[in-house]
């Protein structure tokens, strides 16, 4: 049964985004529903989306506590990180 409710979650999810896109909503609407979404999916307290753009991160987008990175926070790619 747990496998049904996570499967129903995750299609409810994909509705909800797909609304917005089909609604026209802006890119920033539909990045910060897409990071709130996968934050509930996931179980967890943040998400963030994070565009590559060369030898640098830049945050597109994110859901949760706390925002110690908000949108539009770039930050270098190399070293030990996560990224």
């Amino acid at each position: 049964m747990t496998e049904i409710r996570r499967a129903v979650e995750e299609q409810s999810a994909l509705r909800r985004v797909a609304t917005l896109l089909a609604r026209e909503a802006s890119q920033a609407e539909v990045f910060a529903a897409i990071a709130s979404e996968a934050m509930q999916l996931l179980r967890t307290d943040a998400v963030r989306i994070i565009r590559y753009d060369g030898e640098t991160g830049v945050v597109v987008a994110g859901s949760g506590e706390p925002m110690v990175t908000p949108p539009g926070f770039r930050f270098p790619l190399d070293g030990d990180t996560v990224a």
